[in-house]
């Protein structure tokens, strides 16, 4: 099954967090936010694949939901 649409992934990383965002369409699909370490690629890395990871289970629910094709 292809997912379809337009996604775009924004990662900011501080010296205090690292955020990362998941757009589809334009439209805010999932974001994280944790406490950054000492690596800042890692940290931004880290928080990346947790946003990606809250973005498939998002998806799920969606389908669940009948809210997602």
């Amino acid at each position: 099954m292809a997912i379809s649409g337009n996604f775009f992934a924004g990662v900011d990383v501080g010296s205090l967090a690292a955020k990362s965002v998941i757009l589809k369409d334009g439209e805010i699909f999932a974001t994280w936010l944790l406490k950054s370490g000492v690596n800042s690629v890692e940290s931004g890395l880290s928080a990346l694949n947790l946003a990606l990871d809250a973005a498939v289970i998002a998806r799920s629910f969606a389908k669940k939901e009948g809210l997602w094709a």
